[in-house]
């Protein structure tokens, strides 16, 4: 689900044995940032790969693991939960670079996301006009709206 969000690559697979995708030794070495729904899943995981997760963060994110596969409500959780495991650091360098973009691109302000609570929301403004007599440039009706909005860290569409 988060693959390619920022820039990122994201693989998914489970403890389970019956999982679409059983956690190999290969996917631990691969990755620098775990996720986890639950802590069962924490303690099969340094179960099975305690010698190479010494080095790993893992980040539980305490979502009960009965959703079906891209259930709404578990993807809306995901969501919210994604910068859990952020260090300062990486929130620090998504905002750095939501305002370079602002610098790069035009965008018209940078505003604290809802969804993932860093300031990291690009939003995108223009203006619109209605002309009594357009070749005389009256103006009589002027509207300035949002066009975009869209959050530098979760940027899911």
């Amino acid at each position: 689900m988060f693959h390619g969000v920022n820039g990122y690559d994201a693989r998914s697979a489970g403890t389970e044995d019956k999982a679409r995708v059983k956690a190999t030794s290969g996917h631990i070495g691969w990755s620098d940032l775990i996720f986890v729904m639950e802590k069962k899943h924490v303690r099969r995981l340094q179960e099975s790969f305690r010698d190479i997760l010494s080095h790993k963060k893992i980040v539980c994110l305490n979502i009960p693991d009965n959703y079906q596969f891209m259930n709404s409500e578990l993807i809306e959780l995901l969501i919210s939960s994604e910068t859990r495991g952020l260090e300062d650091e990486d929130i620090k360098r998504f905002e750095r670079a939501a305002k370079a973009q602002k610098d790069a691109i035009g965008i018209d302000s940078i505003r604290p996301c809802p969804v993932c609570g860093c300031n990291t929301l690009m939003v995108y403004r223009d203006e619109d006009y209605e002309y009594d007599d357009p070749e005389n440039g009256i103006i009589t009706a002027a509207w300035e709206f949002t066009w975009r909005a869209s959050c530098f860290v979760v940027h899911l569409k």
